[in-house]
């Protein structure tokens, strides 16, 4: 999102196979993005921190406007990257409107050393999306 050097390796292999580079998270606001990313209804956790003011307890949080908060002022005090584009943090995807189903972590355990901690997944399942009708949703 803000990398240049990132940016510049891209469009450079994109230049060289005579593909045009396309990038349209580049330079974007982060907040906004967080925002937008929420707004929209995708449904991230935090799988993995490694960055001073972020620890374990973070793991498994969604990134919903509360923790939206909760980055933008671990940013303040220690300058991360709001969206973790210098490994802060790492996230995955258990929903969005795209989803056929929503997946669920039935069993994991936390692994933390050395400044890192990570969410691991033994266990995960596919769940149905119901609408609000009781009817399962069509993707």
């Amino acid at each position: 999102i803000q990398s240049d050097y990132q940016y510049t390796r891209i469009d450079e292999i994109c230049h060289d196979t005579g593909v045009r580079c396309f990038s349209p998270l580049w330079r974007k606001d982060e907040l906004m993005l967080l925002n937008d990313i929420v707004a929209s209804g995708i449904k991230a956790i935090i799988v993995s921190t490694g960055a001073e003011g972020l620890d374990w307890r973070f793991l498994g949080r969604t990134i919903d406007n509360r923790m939206i908060t909760e980055l933008a002022a671990i940013h303040d005090r220690y300058g991360v990257n709001l969206c973790g584009e210098g490994g802060e943090y790492e996230t995955f995807v258990l929903d969005s409107p795209i989803h056929r189903k929503a997946i669920r972590i039935a069993e994991y355990r936390n692994v933390s050393g050395n400044g890192t901690s990570m969410l691991c997944a033994l266990k995960t399942e596919f769940i149905e999306k119901i609408d609000g009708n009781g009817f399962l949703k069509m993707v």
